[in-house]
């Protein structure tokens, strides 16, 4: 038993009146049988994140206090900053990134209720481009720019490490079991194509790049239109695809399941960020809950605004990925 969870219980037999039993007050504050209060005061069945906040109301005991004392010699501060700017690491940052977010849906996927919440407003659908080597590759030699790395090699020449696409593949196979709800922007395929012609001007992109690009990037709008028709990946896992309505700037993916809450942030570029403590997660799921409520659902319904949709996403992508509009 962590000193977390010892701490739980031993505030529980403290706060129990001499005349009543521990199992007892835990069953009458938690929904739950004889056998999992037993579990759980016995050490065998740790206290979820959501059953301890509940103790902690009812007993008017401190989360914060209940943290530090599980934490202060184990490094998980309220905000860890996952990856930096730091370019002499920038494959290894990348490597604990991908690493991160898996370790993060296997700790979702451990209990009921399931859900991821993603938004992103500069590629398309997590983890659906992981499916496309060179939009994948693409990404990632993006990443790499970005961070200040000097890479000697043209985009056809570069070779991504075999240890991001091992983990790459195993994020999306990862992913694709687990209920998903995105969040697009409407001009999500312009950005992705500005990137495209950004690139292309560098001279770093050929011709031949930026068709492989535009072929792999319809294969990709097709893969999402089939799913958002059904509302379920090929995996029968339930899909959610909503387009919003307003601006933003920052990617955000929510995990939540009975016994595990996180948040990632994308900020400053290519910083990403893991909220832990109790109130950024509140605040975090608030913001996401607010955009989801202020943007349009096109799965399983609304089919004339999710033809849209995709339609302007594909004739973004045809338009915007012809030679004559990379030269201009």
């Amino acid at each position: 038993m962590n000193k977390l969870q010892h701490e739980v219980v031993r505030i529980i037999k403290e706060y129990t009146p001499q005349n009543m039993q521990p199992i007892n007050i835990l069953i009458d504050i938690l929904p739950m049988s004889k056998e999992a209060a037993y579990r759980r005061l016995r050490g065998e069945i740790d206290f979820s994140f959501t059953e301890i906040v509940k103790l902690s109301q009812t007993f008017n005991v401190s989360l914060d206090s209940l943290i530090k004392e599980e934490y202060s010699n184990y490094i998980l501060p309220d905000v860890v900053q996952i990856v930096s700017s730091d370019k002499n690491n920038s494959i290894d940052n990348y490597c604990l990134l991908l690493e991160y977010v898996i370790s993060c849906i296997r700790k979702t996927k451990e209990s009921a209720n399931p859900i991821i919440f993603s938004n992103t407003h500069h590629i398309l659908s997590h983890p659906y481009i992981f499916k496309y080597k060179n939009i994948s590759k693409f990404r990632f030699y993006r990443y790499l720019y970005f961070q200040n790395e000097d890479i000697d090699k043209n985009f056809s020449d570069f070779i991504v490490p075999d240890k991001i696409i091992t983990l790459e593949y195993m994020l999306y196979k990862e992913a694709l079991q687990i209920k998903i709800s995105y969040v697009h922007l409407m001009e999500i395929a312009q950005i992705y194509v500005t990137d495209i012609n950004y690139f292309y001007k560098l001279g770093v992109l050929s011709e031949k790049d930026a068709e492989i690009q535009k072929n792999e990037a319809l294969s990709l709008i097709n893969d999402i239109n089939h799913d958002s028709i059904t509302g379920r990946n090929n995996y029968n896992v339930p899909f959610t695809l909503y387009v919003s309505n307003i601006n933003f700037q920052a990617d955000c993916v929510y995990f939540f399941s009975e016994y595990f809450e996180t948040v990632i942030v994308q900020l400053f570029g290519f910083n990403f960020y893991s909220f832990n403590d109790y109130n950024s997660i509140i605040d975090m799921k608030n913001w996401m809950k607010n955009l989801i409520s202020s943007s349009t659902q096109i799965t399983s319904s609304a089919e004339k605004q999710r033809y849209e949709f995709f339609q302007k996403q594909e004739k973004t992508i045809l338009e915007g990925l012809t030679i004559s509009a990379l030269k201009t």
